[in-house]
């Protein structure tokens, strides 16, 4: 028996074979926080920071600027390091 995904599935096959994960310095709230390789049109999957040691979400308020950025629209990070993960865009 072979496998033959449907569309939406190898779209998401490919998506997931692009996943990067990476750790940046954090900044102040709505500033530009450089994030090699992320570009517009890429998925955010989720960013964590890491402030005395201790993880805490903010996946809920960050989003790709422009291409190699992300911003944190109210917590200033700076001082902290984030955890970025996010997958690359593939053509449908």
């Amino acid at each position: 028996m072979s496998f033959h995904p449907t569309a939406a599935q190898d779209h998401a096959i490919r998506e997931l074979q692009g996943q990067t994960t990476t750790v940046v310095a954090g900044a102040a709230a709505t500033t530009d926080i450089a994030v090699t390789g992320i570009a517009v049109g890429d998925t955010l999957g989720s960013v964590l920071m890491f402030a005395a040691g201790v993880p805490s979400d903010v996946s809920s308020e960050a989003s790709i600027t422009s291409a190699g950025n992300i911003q944190l629209y109210s917590t200033d990070s700076t001082g902290n390091q984030l955890v970025v993960e996010w997958y690359a865009h593939v053509g449908s």
